[in-house]
């Protein structure tokens, strides 16, 4: 699986199929959220971490882009969690 191998945009790719070819299955689309959020906030978490090491100012806005990307990925595909945040 694209996860294991830390491959980003094949296991997003992968991911975002999940969501397109099973919208009319609420279990599997209920899966597919949850293995893009997981990878989405483990993606993100490690690139602000790399982020925190970088050295140069050039490397640390790259990094912060790539984890800004995967927030983005995760709130687009569920958008339940904004309602949430904002609602709490």
């Amino acid at each position: 699986m694209a996860v294991r191998r830390d491959d980003e945009a094949s296991a997003r790719g992968a991911f975002e199929r999940m969501l397109r070819t099973f919208a009319d299955n609420p279990t599997l689309l209920s899966r597919a959220r949850l293995g893009l959020r997981q990878f989405s906030l483990a993606a993100a978490a490690s690139s602000e971490q790399q982020a925190g090491q970088a050295r140069s100012p050039a490397e640390w806005r790259a990094l912060l882009e790539r984890a800004r990307i995967s927030y983005r990925v995760l709130v687009n595909n569920d958008p339940d969690l904004v309602t949430a945040h904002r609602r709490y």
